[in-house]
Formats: C-alpha cells, structure tokens, sequence
C-alpha cells in the first residue's frame, strides 16, 4: 500500500503547515478538517487540524506519525480554510494565529491544557479508561500532560473526548478563565424502584403522611410512570411549580428511598420556547428599501443601508433572513456588542424559534463547542443544526456549510475590530470576504456609515440605500444649538 502524508495546522504561531506521515490503520479514516494528535518538539502533543491529505512528501523531511485521529467527520470546512488564508496574508499573521482565535477552547487540546471535572452526576455507561481518567481528576485539576504520565498505557484520547461529549469534564487554557457549568436539580425514581409492585410496597411505608403521597402521585402523573411513553426524569422546577408542595415534603421522600435528586447540565444557549410569532409587515419605506436590496443582488455582493435612527433595519434584516431560510440556505447576523442587543435577540427567536443560535466571546468553552457542533450540524441534519447565527465578530469563523446572507449591524462601530492578541482583523471586512468566497450576498446597516464603506458606496462598488423616514413617520427629535 503506498505511503499517506497528512499536512496539519498547529494551534502554535507558525506559519506553514508541518507534514506528518498517516498510519496504515488509518488511511480510509483521515480526512482535511479533522483533529489529530500529533507530538510536535520532544515531549508536547496538540491537536493538530489535518490541511490535506497526500500520498507525497519532500524527500528532505523526517516525519513522525499521527497518534490518533480525534473526529469522525471534519469540524473544520474547506471555506474555512479558505478564510483562514486570506486572514494571514492580509493581516500579516501565521496560519496557528488564526487556528488559535478560530476554533473554541473546547476544540484546542494540548499538553498545557487543563482537565476540569464538570461535577455532574453520572447518567451513562462509561468504560474503563473513562473511570480511570475521572479517578485520577476526583483528587485535582490536572494538567492534560500530567494526566497522560499518570496514566500511561491507559490513557486514550477517544476516552478524553467521550467524556468531554458526556459533560463529565471540559478543558481550559487558563485556570483564570475557568466556569462553572449551568446545572439544574432533576427527579427520578430511587435506584431500588424498579416496577410498580415495590412503588406500591414503598407507598404503603408511607402511612399518614399526605403530602408525601400527593407529590408522589403528581411525580407519577407527570412522568407517566410505568407507561411505555414514560419520560422518567423531569425538573425540579417543573415539578414543583404551580403547586402547594415545598421543597421538604420532596427531601423526605429522596430520604425514604422513593424518589432521588441528582444535577444535571443544561444548555445555557437554548432559551425557553416561546410561541413563534409571524413577521411584521414592512411600511412603504421599508418595502422600497428592501426591494432595492434584491435588485442590486443580482449584479453586486454587497449592499449598504444608510437607515436613520428608528427606521426599522432591523425588519428589513429579518425580511431578508426569512428568504434565506426558505431557500435552505444558512445566515449570519453581526452585531458589535451582543449584551446591548438583548430585543435583537428575543425578536430573532421569536421569529425564526430554534433555528437561531447565539455566539459570542462571553460564553463559555463548553458552550461555544455546543454552538459550532450545532452550525457543523447543519450540512447533514439541517432540521437540527442552526440555519440562522447571531453573534459578535468572532462569529465569522463558525463552520457555516452553505451560507447565504452575512449582516452587519452598526457596521460602523470600533466593536468590529479585533486589537489583541493576532490576528488584528476587522469582522466587517472579514464579513465582505466571507461573503464573496460563499457566494452569499452581504448586508451592512448604519445609521452613521463608516468611510470606508460610504465610499465605496459611492463609488458603485457597493448598492447605497438610503432609509431616511422614521418607522410610523415619527418626526426626528428637535436639534437646538447652545452655544
């Protein structure tokens, strides 16, 4: 069989790719995109992202072989190499810069890494290697490197990444940047209940006490219990609310071997669902505005929208995402600030309900993989991954597989613009890129357009519409000059 070479990208400030020769065992498995492990220098070990595959290599190289393939399918897409190239030519920065600022700290492991348990409880099997990885974590938090020389032999990185899938640990760079996953009490049946024969027994131990047995009987009304549709576990909170029953009449049944409590992470991402809502009309403005748009599409990429103040952008946005949707196609909404943009964000899942997911930098490392998985997803599950994004600038590297419109709110605002550390790019000019290399059309809304982007308006580079009446026709405030 002829020899394989695998090109990968390390999460280090190096400029070129380094090649690595592919195991036999693993010649039908490796694909670009995906996460290896590979020993880079004497002792340390990174997740690498496999570049191209190819059955070549310069004669002058030694490699070494990759250890272990961490991904079943790429977490990473051709167009995001793409954009990743672009970035470190144009703002002067090494292919690991923009490794490093692209993919979630989840998604990153190296021997510096640290190893945190999540502290929830355990509702799955685990294997072997699992229980000893989560043994050698009960005593402390433990450098990824000091893990492996613990356990020798019997680490495995696959038994790494399925406990990280389980929430059962996470990993951080920085033991300052460490959180505290959102949990949430649930209810189930006590281990020893295992039909309704020894419910009953256990009922009759009850005796006078009512209210136990009332919340027993609303336990089992709600998680219909026994019944082959039973959903055996349910919230706390769900349990108890609109109810008469406290939290101690629950303790003592837990205390009698009845019912047990245990924590269990839940999404910080996934609001609650609320009933969607249909999409508001536009006002002759508005509808002037958003007709110009689809005209200027069919010969230009980018379009500007110079809206005053209370115009309704916003609309002529959710207008033009509901197109995208409908035409199976993904969609990216930038904004520079997402804690100012709380209505943003409500009217989006309002409308648009869980297709919309939320990413920005303040979210955790745990949460910020969930919502990549989620956009990765949408390629071959669509009906369960994100068709719609809206997030801060760190939002253009998500793995979008078929994107169809990039947004630009308040395109003007500094927000937009990545300082420190490399690479120092702006997300609104990233965002003109993106759009060119996914042929998708891009949208930038302001109230006070930048320069750059006025000129090339200007100039006809760019559709320049221009959306002077307030919504309602609302006169503009008053402007009286005090000197």
């Amino acid at each position: 069989m002829p020899e394989l070479f695998a090109q990968v990208i390390l999460p280090l400030s190096l400029h070129d790719s380094y090649t690595y020769k592919v195991p036999e065992s693993m010649h039908a498995l490796i694909k670009p995109g995906q996460r290896v492990i590979v020993q880079f220098g004497q002792k340390k070990l990174y997740a690498a992202l496999v570049f191209s595959v190819s059955d070549t290599k310069d004669d002058q190289i030694e490699t070494k072989e990759i250890q272990q393939i961490l991904d079943e399918n790429p977490i990473v897409l051709p167009p995001n190499f793409e954009l990743w190239q672009w970035i470190a030519k144009y703002y002067c920065c090494t292919f690991g810069d923009v490794f490093r600022a692209a993919l979630p700290t989840g998604l990153k492991l190296e021997s510096k890494s640290k190893v945190f348990l999540t502290g929830l409880d355990v509702e799955t099997e685990i294997s072997e290697k699992e229980n000893l990885i989560l043994r050698v974590l009960e005593n402390d938090v433990s450098l990824l490197i000091e893990l492996q020389k613990k356990l020798g032999t019997n680490f495995s990185y696959a038994a790494l990444k399925s406990l990280q899938a389980k929430n059962l640990i996470y990993f951080e760079e920085k033991v300052s940047a460490k959180y505290k996953p959102k949990t949430e009490t649930f209810v189930r049946f006590h281990a020893e209940i295992k039909s309704e024969k020894i419910l009953n027994t256990k009922i009759e131990q009850l005796g006078r006490a009512k209210k136990q047995l009332a919340l027993l009987y609303h336990f089992c009304g709600l998680t219909k219990a026994f019944e082959a549709d039973q959903t055996k576990v349910i919230s706390k909170k769900d349990l108890l609310e609109g109810t008469n029953f406290s939290s101690g009449i629950l303790n003592e049944l837990v205390k009698k071997e009845l019912l047990s409590q245990f924590q269990k992470q839940v999404s910080r991402i996934e609001a609650k669902e609320s009933g969607q809502v249909k999409i508001n009309l536009l006002n002759k403005y508005q509808a002037e505005a958003l007709l110009q748009i689809k005209e200027a599409f069919e010969t230009k990429q980018v379009a500007l929208i110079h809206g005053i103040t209370a115009s309704g952008k916003t609309e002529i946005y959710i207008h033009l995402i509901d197109e995208i949707i409908k035409s199976g196609r993904q969609a990216l909404y930038l904004v520079p600030e997402i804690a100012l943009t709380t209505q943003i964000i409500k009217r989006l899942k309002n409308v648009f309900g869980k297709k919309v997911g939320i990413y920005h930098s303040k979210l955790n490392s745990q949460e910020r993989v969930e919502i990549w998985e989620k956009v990765l997803q949408f390629e071959h599950e669509p009906q369960k991954g994100y068709q719609v994004v809206l997030g801060a600038r760190s939002a253009v590297f998500l793995p979008f597989s078929d994107l169809g419109l990039v947004i630009v709110d308040e395109e003007h605002e500094n927000s937009f613009k990545q300082y420190d550390p490399a690479p120092r790019y702006n997300a609104r000019d990233m965002a003109v890129i993106l759009g060119f290399q996914n042929n998708a059309k891009v949208v930038l809304g302001s109230a006070t357009p930048s320069y750059e982007s006025y000129y090339n308006a200007l100039k006809g580079k760019y559709e320049l519409v221009n959306l002077l009446k307030r919504h309602n026709d609302v006169d503009l405030p008053e402007i009286v000059v005090a000197d």
